[in-house]
């Protein structure tokens, strides 16, 4: 005779960009459906449903609400001698890239190795330890998913 039994597994699904509609398109599926629920062109990459000049990209990859017209991601210098670059909101899953160039006719931007960062509530401050008479500074993001 034959004999059956019933085994419980649980499934990690370790590609967080890989469901449905909204696959393969560089944006978490969980933040997507979370926001937009299933299937909604909202939800999309290039969509910008709070029509504040960031797409659905740029804010998953800020942290930002995508449903909010107030939630943006914030970038600024201050300083006197050392430039300081402020990022807000900042978040412990991603990695904040600092570039510097000092000619825009150049665009040969260099990623800055020599920083200082400090975090204080959600605003993060990387400070130029090497800084020039003149630069020009922007940050790149790169998202760890989780």
């Amino acid at each position: 005779s034959d004999v059956f039994n019933t085994v419980a597994l649980t499934v990690a699904d370790t590609n967080r960009d890989n469901f449905g509609y909204y696959a393969s398109d560089g944006v978490g599926d969980q933040w997507q459906v979370a926001y937009f629920g299933l299937g909604n062109p909202n939800g999309l990459p290039p969509a910008d449903p709070d029509t504040d000049g960031q797409d659905n990209l740029y804010e998953f990859m800020t942290g930002t609400d995508p449903t909010n017209g107030y939630s943006y991601f914030d970038v600024g210098i201050m300083g006197t001698s050392n430039a300081v670059v402020f990022l807000t909101p900042s978040y412990a899953n991603r990695t904040y890239l600092l570039y510097r160039e000092g000619d825009l006719l150049l665009d040969s931007w260099d990623q800055i190795t020599n920083v200082a960062e400090s975090v204080v509530s959600q605003t993060r401050y990387i400070t130029d330890l090497t800084p020039s008479n003149r630069a020009f500074y922007k940050v790149g993001i790169v998202y760890e998913w989780q």
